[in-house]
Formats: C-alpha cells, sequence, structure tokens
C-alpha cells in the first residue's frame, strides 16, 4: 500500500504548497504591518519549502544537506511559527522559548550521532517525532492562550489541529519503535509518507487561520469603533441604547434593580469661551478617564451629547447609585484639570449629577432617562455641584 504513495512527489507537493503559502503570508504581512508575527510564519513556510526539497534529495545529494540539514531547518520553521504566533497573539514565550533553543541542539547532536556515528533511520524518525509533538504542543499552547481580539474560535479549532497532528506524530513514533530497522527513508511506507500530508494540512490551516484570525480582529475594530464616542473614547448613544436593552432583559429576568446617573459639566460654555474648544476637549476626555477608572466592572459610561455623560447601573437600587454619584463628584472636583496647552496652567472643574432607578417592571427607559434628566437640572438649579434623586 505505501507504494501507492511516492515519497519523493510528496516531498516536492508539500514543499510548493509551503512556498505558495509562504509568499500569501509574505505580501500580507507587508501591506498589513500592524499585525505583528505575520512575516515570522511566512519565513517558517519558506524554510520549510527548502526543508522539504532537501529532504527528497536523499541520496542525490550528500547527507549534511538531505538530512542534518533538512532536519535541522524543519525545526527551525516550527520554532519560527511558534513565535509568530506569540508575537501574532501578544502572547510570552518565556520558558518555551529557552526550551526550544535547547531542544534544537540536543536533537541537531543526535542527528549528526545517527547519521555519521550510528546510522540508524528509524532513530532519527523517533527524534524529529519527538520535537515535533513538543512544538505543536507549544504552538497549541500558545493558541489557547491566545488575545480575545482575534476571536476564540479560530484559535480553538487550530489548537484542535495542532494537537491532532502531535497524536498522528506520537503514532509514527510507536509505529517505528517496534518496527524492524530501515535502511532508506524513501522506502519507510505509509506511515511516514502520510507526514507530508499531515505538514501539508498544518502549513494550510496556518495561513487559513491567520486570515481567519486578523478579519476577525478587524470586524470587532470595526464594531468598537463604531460604538465608541471618537473624542472620549466612551460609549456613544447608539451602543448606549444597546447596552440598555440588553441590561433591561436581564434586569427583568432576575427582578434586580437597574438605575442610571447623569451629569453634566458645570459651566462648560464659559470653559470653551475663555481658554478655547481644544481645552474643552481635554477636560471632556480627562472627564471620561476619570469616570471610566471610578466605575465599577459592570457598569457602563455613554457620552450623551455635548458635555452630558450616562454612567447605567445594573443591579444597583436609588441609594446605592446616589452613593456612586456622590463619589464621583467629589472625585472630579477635586481633580486638576491641566490644558495641555505647554502652560502651568489648570482648572477645577465640578458637575452636576441627577439619579433615577426604575420604578417597577413595568416602566419603560425613556420614562427613566426623562426622570434622570429632571433630576439633573434640579440640581443645576439648585446650585450645582451636587447630586439629586428623581
Amino acid at each position: 500500500m505505501g507504494e501507492l504513495i511516492d515519497i519523493r512527489t510528496l516531498f516536492v507537493n508539500s514543499s510548493f504548497i509551503s512556498l505558495l503559502f509562504a509568499l500569501g503570508l509574505l505580501l500580507f504581512a507587508r501591506y498589513h504591518p500592524s499585525f505583528k508575527g505575520i512575516n515570522l510564519i511566512g519565513v517558517a513556510l519558506l524554510i520549510n519549502f527548502f526543508s522539504l526539497m532537501f529532504s527528497g534529495a536523499q541520496q542525490i545529494f550528500p547527507d549534511a544537506i538531505t538530512i542534518v540539514l533538512a532536519n535541522s531547518t524543519i525545526y527551525l520553521s516550527f520554532y519560527l511559527i511558534l513565535l509568530g504566533f506569540s508575537r501574532f497573539l501578544s502572547v510570552p514565550l518565556k520558558a518555551a522559548n529557552w526550551l526550544s533553543i535547547c531542544v534544537f541542539f540536543i536533537m541537531l547532536v543526535l542527528i549528526l550521532h545517527f547519521t555519521y556515528k550510528q546510522y540508524n533511520v528509524n532513530a532519527r524518525i523517533i527524534i524529529v517525532s519527538c520535537t515535533g509533538i513538543m512544538q505543536l504542543i507549544l504552538i497549541s499552547t500558545v493558541l489557547l492562550k491566545g488575545n480575545e481580539r482575534f476571536g476564540s474560535s479560530c484559535s480553538k479549532v487550530l489548537s484542535g489541529i495542532c494537537i491532532l497532528a502531535a497524536t498522528y506524530f506520537a503514532f509514527r513514533l510507536l509505529v517505528v519503535s517496534q518496527s524492524d530497522s530501515l535502511d532508506f527513508f524513501m522506502n519507510a511506507g505509509l506511515v511516514h509518507s502520510l507526514v507530508l500530508m499531515v505538514y501539508q494540512v498544518l502549513v494550510v490551516s496556518f495561513s487559513f487561520s491567520i486570515v481567519w484570525m486578523t478579519t476577525t480582529y478587524l470586524e470587532l475594530n470595526l464594531r468598537l469603533q463604531a460604538s465608541l464616542d471618537p473624542l472620549t473614547q466612551v460609549y456613544n448613544r447608539r451602543a448606549l441604547d444597546e447596552i440598555v436593552a440588553d441590561n433591561d432583559v436581564s434586569s427583568k429576568l432576575n427582578q434586580m434593580p437597574l438605575s442610571a446617573i447623569m451629569l453634566d459639566i458645570d459651566y462648560f460654555k464659559k470653559l470653551n469661551d475663555g481658554h478655547g474648544h481644544k481645552a474643552g476637549d481635554t477636560v471632556l476626555q480627562k472627564l471620561a478617564a476619570i469616570l471610566t477608572k471610578n466605575i465599577r466592572e459592570h457598569d457602563s459610561v455613554a457620552r450623551y451629547g455635548g458635555e452630558e455623560f450616562i454612567i447605567l447601573l445594573p443591579n444597583t437600587n436609588r441609594e446605592q447609585a446616589r452613593n456612586i454619584a456622590e463619589n464621583l463628584r467629589i472625585q472630579l472636583f477635586d481633580e486638576h484639570f491641566s490644558l495641555d496647552n505647554g502652560s502651568d496652567e489648570s482648572l477645577h472643574i465640578s458637575a452636576s449629577f441627577g439619579v433615577a432607578t426604575r420604578e417597577h417592571e413595568g416602566e419603560n427607559w425613556e420614562n427613566v432617562f426623562k426622570r434622570v434628566d429632571v433630576a439633573l437640572y434640579k440640581a443645576k438649579r439648585t446650585g450645582r455641584n451636587r447630586v439629586e434623586s428623581a
């Protein structure tokens, strides 16, 4: 059955598949330089092209090229793939990096030994299989620790493919350990021929996954940008509507209170007129940063318009919401707002706060926002820099 698959032909096919996807990834990396690590994976596949070509030329070129150099560069290509995904997904390698380097030198010594001192094809297959298993497990681990901005589905799929490939290498190792000694790798049989098809699957999977993950990242990034206010980088009104709808359903299902805080910077027009719109923008940006830093993890901040902001507070009753608003009021009033205009000038600002809680499950959120707006303007009319409840 092994004779149905010509190993030299598989080496040539596998090498050109690597070359094709290497060129594609290198071009992709050139036109998308913001994605780190793709160029390393492209270089890895390019090296893999030469490695497989060298391996397929056994008994045509010296063993130093077709065995020692070929196996060393195959290992190097997988190491670069590991580094590439590490940079691409922002996952530090730490100990895995040193482990890979140490294993490379051990492998090189053993390959030299079983090529020149004690010629043994079976031993070399076992060595390459063991290092392949290690590298695929390391790549799989990096993928599972990957950045969520690239999506988890693709990482899990590719990690699963790596584990399946490692399982096949383990099966190959088991087979060769129980087989008679081979005199020439090109006559090794079906199990060892299929390993080249596994390489092809890995090359295609790595390349396809890069496209999948970058597409996911760009899509998520576009969604995020569409939901953020460009100046303050908090949610905009469109995103607020979606967040309110989600929290409204959850609040009703779990019978939990839901509150909102609306705040407005006091005398903001005077600030703009006296210091310029750039200073006003700086104050808005720093105010948004203070709000984001001082709310709870499950709360949401949105710019409602101009100098007005809304904070949505899930599972929060009126008294708790009022306390949160009071803490924010004090935090803002105690803050020094530098104007970033080259001078040492700084401002104290204050804000007025309105607080409202949904009175009952039947109340819609339009009415809640009307009440929180009324509470805010009550705070404005009664002296500013204060908190009022609806």
